[in-house]
């Protein structure tokens, strides 16, 4: 089977749009393609530190981009893949992009789903060709009042307390994973704004930039409180959660009908209706189902301080019952997966 995965070799790091992206294939072990987008492209992407969601749709190929500014700054690369047309596109609402999924199409327009880990929402975007018209949100983690307590512009201030990391559509039900405060409709908010106005208040004494050095002092230690990995697999559309689970991502609906999913926090890949588990050998994060051999291929990371004797990236073939059988070392190319999806062959596309 032939990946295509986003990868990168450090997090925070800023690197060559080309360098992002790989296809990998399984049956002979090795990356046979690395995609060449356009100089034009690449200079509007010289900020950027990792591709996140990637997905197909009507034609297009979309993916995410993390960009360097403020942290949380994204952008969508959109390829024609009829003509090889390429296009880059600041989003305003959708920052901290992690995962995209197609919606719908309504008669010119495409639109695909994507989650905002520092917005607190999944968007709506809306495309014509290789052109975003439009993003709003299709489901708000915030209500109203508690939207309007907030000041955006402190982007340091108000910072990843609901992490929304996953958005899958599949028979008109919407999900998603996220972790920390994922209790939906059922929050404590008092305890959240409380937060919010003392760090609003440190930020008047204290400049930006020394706010940005306290943080990142902070995430030395990365999810180290275990309340901080807590997280859901929810379906929106039912307003149901499925799974309680540390640091989910990834969540498929296999060609069984059955909620496979990465609990990251654990190293795990997870069926929830047959409730079966798989023991990985990395922080698990991108999932794609392999039909015709019969399982998935999971990513691996090496995952700033949640490592698991890893070199770098790797990737694992689990098989329909839960067994690891082949893991595949991808260190050579990369450290963190973020997304793995089919390659579709194209000429105009690549290089």
């Amino acid at each position: 089977m032939q990946l295509l995965i986003s990868i990168t070799t450090k997090a925070e790091t800023k690197t060559d749009l080309n360098k992002l992206f790989v296809v990998y294939d399984t049956h002979r072990k090795k990356v046979i393609r690395k995609l060449n987008f356009e100089t034009s492209i690449r200079k509007n992407t010289n900020d950027a530190h990792r591709a996140t969601g990637m997905c197909y749709y009507e034609n297009y190929w979309y993916a995410g981009i993390f960009c360097a500014k403020h942290r949380v700054g994204s952008k969508l690369l959109i390829v024609d893949l009829n003509n090889g047309k390429q296009s880059i596109a600041d989003l305003s609402l959708t920052k901290a992009i992690h995962s995209i999924h197609p919606l719908c199409k309504c008669k010119i327009y495409n639109m695909i789903l994507a989650c905002s880990t520092q917005n607190d929402c999944i968007s709506v975007i809306t495309t014509i060709g290789t052109r975003v018209v439009t993003e709003d949100i299709y489901f708000d983690y915030l209500d109203a009042e508690k939207r309007l307590t907030l000041d955006w512009s402190l982007e340091y201030v108000w910072d990843d307390l609901l992490h929304a990391n996953c958005v899958y559509v599949n028979n008109g039900d919407v999900y998603s994973c996220m972790f920390l405060d994922f209790k939906i409709g059922n929050k404590s908010f008092i305890t959240r704004k409380r937060e919010h106005e003392t760090k609003r208040k440190n930020a008047k004494r204290f400049s930006i930039e020394k706010l940005k050095k306290e943080i990142a002092v902070k995430r030395n230690g990365w999810r180290e409180n275990k309340l901080e990995k807590q997280g859901a697999v929810y379906n929106l559309t039912t307003q149901n959660i499925l799974a309680l689970s540390s640091q989910p991502h990834s969540l498929i609906v296999n060609q069984f009908g059955k909620h496979i999913f990465c609990e990251s926090g654990t190293f795990k890949l997870i069926n929830i209706d047959e409730n079966k588990e798989a023991e990985c050998k990395g922080f698990t994060r991108g999932l794609c189902e392999d039909k015709q051999r019969g399982g998935y291929w999971v990513g691996l990371s090496y995952h700033r301080v949640l490592s698991y004797k890893l070199k770098g990236a790797a990737l694992q073939f689990i098989n329909y019952d839960m067994q690891v059988k082949e893991t595949l070392d991808l260190s050579s190319i990369g450290r963190e997966i973020y997304d793995i999806i089919p390659f579709k062959n194209n000429k105009k596309w690549g290089g």
